[in-house]
Formats: C-alpha cells, sequence, structure tokens
C-alpha cells in the first residue's frame, strides 16, 4: 500500500494524511532547512517537556474529557445519523466533484540543535478532482503563493506522490461503526504516541480528503465515538465563517496539542479543521489555534491539465479525460 508523504526526509507514519500531499516535489524551491508543516505540527517530546509537565496535562484532560465524552458520543451518533441521510454531490459523467481544501498552516524552521521556530504560513490551496466517469482520470492540484502551480493526473487518483488505495480499504470497512472501529484498531501497527491517537489520526485523516461518502462518512462517525478522549464543540467557525460542530482529541503527550475537524451539523459535511494548543507551552497561548482549514465542495466541468513531464505506471502515454 502506498502512502502519501509531505516530503521524504520527514515522511509521517501514519497512511495518507491529505495535506502531506501539499508540500511534496511541487514545493522544492524552499530550503533544505525549512519546510511548511501542513495540518499539525507533531513535536517529540524531546523538546523538555518535564514528567511532572506530562503527569499534569495528563491529568488535566482526564478530567475534561471525563466531563464531555458523553457529549460527543451523543453529537456523533447526531451526525452518522444525519450524513447517511445527506445526499452528496455527484458529478455527471462528464463533470467533476472538486473538493477545495485552503490550508493556513505552520513554517517551520529547524536549527542546527534540532530545536523548531514556527510561524504562520501563507495560505496553500489543495484541490482535488473526482471525475463522474470512473474510467476517466482524478487530477491533483497543489497551489501555493510564490511557486508555479503543481497538477498531476491519474486514473483512481493512483498520483505520482501516492494513491487512494488505503481510503479505499477503509470504505470498505465502512459497512458499521464497530466494524469499522474494529478494522482500524486491529491493524494499529505502532505509530503514534498510543493507539488512541492512531485510531483517531486514521479515521480524520480519511474524513478531511473530503472524499468519504455520505453513506460511510456515518460508519466513520459512528467509529469515532468509539475512540477514548474524542470530545466535541458545538458552533465552531471556520476560517471562511462558515459554524459548525467540532469533533476533536487533546494527545497529552504532544504537550496538550489539540487536532479537530469542523462538521456542518446540517449535512455531516467535513467543512474545516483547525490546531489548537490546549496549554500555554512552547511559545503558543492557552486554546491558542495554531493551524486551520476549510473546505468546499462544488461540481465543475473541467479539470486542470497536468503540469508534470513524466507518465504514470498506471496511464497510457498522452492519456486524457473523455
Amino acid at each position: 500500500m502506498k502512502t502519501p508523504v509531505f516530503n521524504q526526509e520527514r515522511s509521517d507514519e501514519l497512511q495518507a494524511q491529505l495535506e502531506h500531499m501539499a508540500n511534496m516535489d511541487a514545493v522544492g524551491a524552499r530550503s533544505a532547512k525549512t519546510s511548511s508543516r501542513p495540518r499539525r505540527v507533531r513535536r517529540n517530546t524531546a523538546w523538555g517537556l518535564t514528567a511532572t509537565m506530562i503527569v499534569a496535562l495528563t491529568a488535566t484532560a482526564a478530567i475534561q474529557q471525563s466531563a464531555s465524552s458523553a457529549q460527543a458520543t451523543e453529537i456523533l451518533h447526531g451526525l452518522s445519523s444525519i450524513a447517511k441521510n445527506y445526499s452528496d454531490v455527484v458529478p455527471d459523467k462528464n463533470e467533476f466533484l472538486k473538493v477545495e481544501t485552503h490550508g493556513f498552516w505552520l513554517a517551520c524552521t529547524a536549527a542546527d540543535d534540532g530545536s523548531e521556530h514556527c510561524v504562520p504560513d501563507e495560505e496553500r490551496v489543495i484541490n482535488f478532482y473526482k471525475p463522474g466517469n470512473a474510467k476517466a482520470q482524478w487530477a491533483f492540484e497543489y497551489i501555493a503563493h510564490g511557486s508555479p502551480n503543481d497538477v498531476q493526473r491519474a486514473v483512481d487518483g493512483a498520483f505520482e506522490s501516492g494513491d487512494f488505495s488505503w481510503l479505499n480499504t477503509m470504505l470498505k470497512q465502512a459497512t458499521s461503526g464497530q466494524t469499522l472501529y474494529d478494522y482500524v484498531d486491529s491493524t494499529y501497527s505502532g505509530g503514534s504516541l498510543s493507539r488512541d491517537e492512531n485510531n483517531f489520526v486514521r479515521l480524520t485523516d480519511a474524513l478531511r480528503t473530503g472524499l468519504v461518502p455520505a453513506a460511510q462518512r456515518g460508519a466513520f462517525y459512528d467509529a469515532l465515538s468509539k475512540v477514548p478522549g474524542v470530545t466535541a464543540t458545538k458552533d465552531v467557525t471556520t476560517k471562511d465563517g462558515r459554524v459548525g460542530v467540532s469533533i476533536g482529541r487533546t494527545e497529552p503527550l504532544r504537550m496538550g496539542m489539540r487536532e479537530e475537524l469542523i462538521v456542518d451539523p446540517g449535512t455531516g459535511q467535513i467543512i474545516g479543521s483547525r490546531d489548537i494548543s490546549t496549554a500555554a507551552i512552547l511559545g503558543f497561548g492557552k486554546n491558542e489555534v495554531t493551524g486551520q482549514s476549510y473546505i468546499k465542495y462544488s461540481k465543475v466541468d473541467s479539470a486542470p491539465e497536468s503540469t508534470r513531464t513524466s507518465t504514470h505506471p498506471d496511464q497510457e502515454e498522452g492519456e486524457t479525460n473523455p
């Protein structure tokens, strides 16, 4: 199974995170010591977080989780029901579903001593074009200020930087929330700082692609309700002003960094995400948003042409959409 990564030297152990594709070789002009890290910055505990601080953060998180886990379960079950009854945008044979992600993440500079300094980065746009014709090519487009647009095209989304076989595997397991959760939990291979964190990330990474159909989204929400530590917050506003429900989890061993998806409570669609520092630590204020994105969906008549000169192994030379 192929895994998309955003940087060969900093490849994440987790499967196929959408925003990792945003920083692939299209951004080769950046300094080797500076990389824009899409979505979240996963910092090592070797940054000097003491055992006392870890215990304190863990205890605080446990109290907060016990108070809100029941509410999160209720909200997730409600979202599951809404998603299953929602009709997604479906492109016709000569159209594309366009999933447009606008990301506002962090740019991190690594010093010689291994420490990192992170500041807000420029807006980055990630567009996926999924054709209504299953035999036609998908398109992946990455846009960043100061860099040429990078466009890849491939049948079944089998892009040079990584494919969606991992997502298709998860979708086949999404016959129910329990079945999907059991699959994710049973295939844990040691990634992340905990099994629960890894289960949460794998489920939410699939959802944040915007490519999980409504019926299966319901199963994903049910599965998330079974992950310990997942909480929910109502009336959260995305970067572009839409109001939704955030579904998140705080990992104490990551110094209280919290990752959230923002869901439209009326449709069950993913409309954004955000990363939050829940503790005033490492230069971040308490409950400071350190990164965020918003997602839009539409039907379009065409997709951009590839900017790549090479041909994917599964693609005939000169092959185009009908």
